[in-house]
């Protein structure tokens, strides 16, 4: 239970740092429960899995980054050191 509350916070923490809502889309792009497999993947090839699955469900990708932006986030995905300082 504790990796798993762990593995959650670390994807919220990641993709939150994009958008308040991508952490959701970034589940819905890697079928919902394959978290870690989300984490481990940079960040290009999230956004272009993410891309892909908005298209799948019949949407245009948006622009994660600005969507971030304007509600106040950093809009970046910093990949898998997220919870590492900044270089």
């Amino acid at each position: 239970m504790a990796t798993e509350l762990s593995l959650a916070v670390r994807f919220s923490n990641r993709f939150g740092n994009v958008s308040t809502r991508y952490p959701k889309i970034v589940a819905g792009a890697y079928g919902r429960f394959d978290l870690a497999r989300a984490l481990a993947s940079d960040p290009d090839t999230v956004a272009a899995k993410v891309a892909a699955w908005e298209r799948a469900q019949g949407h245009e990708p948006r622009n994660w980054a600005a969507i971030g932006r304007n509600e106040g986030h950093a809009g970046v995905d910093r990949g898998a050191g997220v919870n590492q300082p900044p270089e």
